[in-house]
């Protein structure tokens, strides 16, 4: 695709985001929910360290944010599979807002440390968070849609990573609200702990790549193993007459599988 074709595709999407989020009734009823993921890699030697890091210093942060009105909260999500070399991640840190704002994590850290009563300066904890992460990339991410509650602490979280076709963000959305809304809805009704997010990637746009993202959180183990046949059961309840392949061929003409990635929710200030 010509260099201009790809700008005009990522203008494009940024258009249908806003527009989305304008008309659509979930959005009217509800601000704006975005969040900075970043991808981190941390050492093995390094990975309790850093997870003491995030719970001593990072929770007291983020919890006085939301206090104060500067963010929604904070998610730390540890690698399960894959893991190792083969991990893009061995972390993601999700920094939850409303609309996002200009202000980078680490803007206001002085302030933010003292809020919290914790006797280190920003330059020191930035020190230490740079020796023990490396920083593999940072996304954008816009919540369109969530069914169930918030993400608990200790719950194995599915991502989904959707390529979407040229100019089809706004089916892509269309498509998962028709069809897995509703399945989640009822998965979640039927007593199953389980909660469903659907997300947009704001930036960086890739035009070969990812742009989308469904993410199923299992509460617990026990319901990321129970087996196909307790969705299939929901779905014919759902969607009654309605095969499960022609719903599948009618979503993979919209968007196609990138890759799936599971993390587990270690750190968190919603509980």
């Amino acid at each position: 695709m010509p260099r201009g074709g790809i700008r005009q595709s990522a203008v494009g999407v940024f258009a249908v985001l806003v527009v989305v989020a304008a008309g659509s009734s979930h959005a009217q009823s509800q601000e704006p929910s975005s969040a900075r993921a970043y991808c981190l890699k941390v050492a093995g030697e390094k990975a309790a360290e850093f997870e003491s890091m995030v719970r001593d210093v990072g929770i007291p942060v983020e919890q006085g944010r939301v206090t104060a009105g500067k963010a929604k909260g904070f998610d730390l999500l540890r690698a399960v599979v894959p893991l190792g070399s083969a991990a893009r991640c061995d972390y993601i840190a999700v920094f939850h807002y409303g609309l996002l704002p200009e202000a980078l994590p680490a803007e206001g850290l002085e302030e933010d440390l003292r809020r919290a009563g914790l006797a280190m300066t920003a330059q020191q904890v930035m020190q230490k968070w740079n020796a023990l992460t490396e920083l593999v990339s940072l996304e954008w991410w816009w919540f369109a849609e969530r069914v169930g509650p918030a993400w608990p602490k200790g719950a194995y979280v599915r991502i989904n990573f959707w390529k979407i076709r040229p100019n089809g963000f706004e089916d892509y959305l269309a498509v998962e609200r028709h069809y897995w809304k509703p399945l989640a809805e009822a998965l979640l009704k039927s007593g199953r702990k389980e909660s469903w997010d659907l997300v947009g990637i704001w930036a960086p746009f890739r035009a070969d790549g990812y742009q989308g993202l469904t993410i199923n959180i299992y509460h617990d183990w026990k319901t990321m193993m129970e087996p196909w046949s307790v969705v299939e059961e929901a779905w014919k309840k759902v969607f009654p007459g309605l095969p499960f392949s022609l719903a599948e061929a009618h979503k993979q003409s919209v968007r196609t599988d990138s890759h799936a990635e599971i993390f587990r929710l270690v750190v968190t200030t919603t509980n």
